[in-house]
């Protein structure tokens, strides 16, 4: 009404105008005004800024995507927000917002999506003031316009200049839902995995159980020729069986027909070894896995997975790797206990649930190891112990694959340029220039989740869990259906277009042979780039800013006119 008043007050203008002419009259005039109030300045901003334009395709070589400076300005970043990660939210933003604001001081060094996560950033800063302002009635909807554009600037941050692993599936799983629909025909719960899994807990129980009164003599003396029995049987059987229950236990969380007797199957499964699985997947935390894949929110890697990223100093040989993986298989309970104290601690009420599903598994768990060490024996104890270190890389057992490989992060070196410069590249007679131009156009493409594509039957013995790449495509594909996923859509497995395992002893040997830094888990540590040399790039230091320096609210005013 505002609008059709202010057309009725025009001088001039005939009775019969029409709507559409009055809009655009009126667009002219406030687009007249708006130029007559931009100072001199503002239109000297706007024109060094209007490269930045979306229209515009003329962007500088260095803010290309891949090139090296591009690549350290978005490793600071990404390192900053993983430093502050678990800080308060006013401490996360309060810092991002000070690195931010120095890198974009001068906008042709710094990509365009930085500068929407600025944008962002600012805005949620904006509300964040708002909020200890609000009334009441407003204060809920504040904070939650805060948190949604914080969130915002952080996945666009991950998704579009960093590889991680949940937004790398989420692409993935777009686009192949477009190529291939028929996939959601595969997303249905499949009765195989609760039958499975009640065969692999009676099987269990039973062995355990008839080792009891061992019958078979292999050497004279009694107490060896048991031991080496429960061995033997531990490798080559019950390892297998304990991983059937990590892993259908992983199955059966992402089942949502059943719950009760996926609860229940579950339960049972996971108190047969002394891991609490049951706890462990069925108690929210692998649903945050598969949200925060590849970011510090994921706790898998504070969990477990640190253990065989790297091994200690003093254990760092391949004699020592396979001590330190034994030490890993067996005290893996343990690590669980721990860090799941740690994070109570931290924050119980986040985790109450966590030590519920906790105290129910051990509960279960002592009860049924108690009924096997009365019932069978020690022999049946030693059977369900030992077949859980091997199903967890006791010995560097095979089954150890699945830990190191699932989120091994692969880097592939890539190079941007056009064939014509990639040709003459091959000469020795190229000028300087030349080679800078080809450095600034390369850099690396990390893949942060693995699969086997080796033995069929090693992969079924693992119940498929080695297909890694495609649980995390489609988590509520069962593990019985993902080789028809590959089928539907294999254009998405092959290898040329991503990486994959085909032998899991090449896979232990480099593990074992690695000195250092083993992994890298699902690509969470940002890839460094080269250092800076001042005589390529004299003026780039300044645009990696020391953190901790306040900055005048004034730096962000200019989001105000955007």
């Amino acid at each position: 009404m505002d609008d059709i008043e202010t057309l009725n007050k025009n001088e001039g203008i005939p009775a019969t105008t029409t709507v559409l002419e009055n809009d655009e009259k009126k667009k002219a005039e406030e687009e007249e005004e708006d130029s007559k109030s931009e100072s001199s300045e503002e239109k000297e901003q706007k024109q060094d800024d209007s490269y930045i334009d979306d229209e515009s395709d003329d962007d500088p070589p260095s803010t290309k995507p891949g090139s090296l400076l591009v690549s350290r300005i978005v490793w600071e970043v990404v390192r900053t927000c993983d430093i502050n990660i678990r800080n308060d939210f006013s401490t996360q933003i309060r810092c991002l917002l000070e690195l931010l604001t120095k890198l974009d001081s001068n906008p042709k060094r710094i990509p365009k999506d930085l500068q929407t996560v600025h944008r962002l950033i600012w805005e949620s800063n904006q509300l964040s003031f708002k909020l200890a302002k609000a009334k009441e009635d407003y204060k809920i909807w504040t904070k939650y316009h805060m948190y949604k554009k914080y969130e915002e600037a952080i996945d666009l941050l991950q998704s579009s200049l960093r590889p991680v692993a949940s937004t790398w599936h989420s692409a993935r799983r777009c686009e192949m839902l477009k190529k291939h629909p028929e996939i959601k025909f595969l997303l249905r719960d499949d009765p195989i995995t609760l039958i499975t899994m009640l065969i692999i807990i009676l099987l269990h129980l039973y062995v355990a159980l008839q080792l009891g009164s061992i019958q078979v003599v292999l050497v004279s003396n009694h107490y060896l020729n048991n031991f080496i029995i429960v061995f033997i049987t531990s490798y080559c059987f019950g390892s297998f069986m304990a991983f059937g229950f990590q892993a259908l236990d992983h199955e059966l969380s992402h089942t949502i027909n059943t719950p009760i007797l996926s609860n229940l199957l579950g339960l049972f499964g996971s108190g047969c070894t002394l891991v609490p699985w049951y706890s462990y997947y069925f108690s929210g935390g692998h649903e945050r896995h598969h949200k925060f894949a590849g970011t510090p929110k994921d706790i898998d890697r504070e969990a477990f997975f640190w253990a065989w990223e790297k091994t200690p100093q003093c254990l760092d040989s391949p004699i020592g790797s396979v001590i330190w993986a034994s030490i890993i298989g067996i005290g893996l309970p343990i690590l669980y206990i721990f860090s799941l104290l740690y994070c109570v601690l931290g924050n119980w009420r986040a985790n109450i649930k966590e030590l519920k599903y906790f105290s129910i598994d051990m509960t279960v768990t002592i009860i049924i190891h108690s009924y096997i060490a009365h019932s069978g024996g020690l022999n049946g104890l030693f059977y369900l112990i030992l077949s859980m270190g091997f199903g967890n890389g006791f010995l560097l057992h095979p089954l150890i694959a699945f830990w190191i490989m699932q989120h091994l992060c692969h880097k592939t070196s890539i190079s941007t340029k056009s064939s014509s410069s990639s040709s003459s590249s091959q000469n020795n007679d190229n000028n300087d220039s030349e080679d800078d131009s080809e450095d600034e156009n390369e850099y690396i493409k990390l893949q942060p989740t693995i699969s086997y594509q080796g033995s069929h039957l090693w992969n079924w013995l693992n119940f498929n869990e080695l297909s890694h790449v495609e649980h995390h495509d489609f988590s509520r594909i069962p593990w019985t259906k993902t080789n028809q996923l590959k089928l539907i859509a294999p254009e998405f497995y092959n290898s040329s277009h991503i990486y994959s395992i085909h032998s899991v002893t090449e896979l232990l040997y480099d593990w074992v042979m690695t000195k250092g830094q083993k992994m890298n888990f699902a690509c969470i540590k940002a890839e460094a780039p080269p250092p800076i040399h001042p005589a390529d790039h004299a003026d780039t230091s300044s645009h990696l800013p020391v953190i901790g320096q306040n900055q005048n609210q004034n730096n962000y005013e200019h989001f105000k006119t955007k």
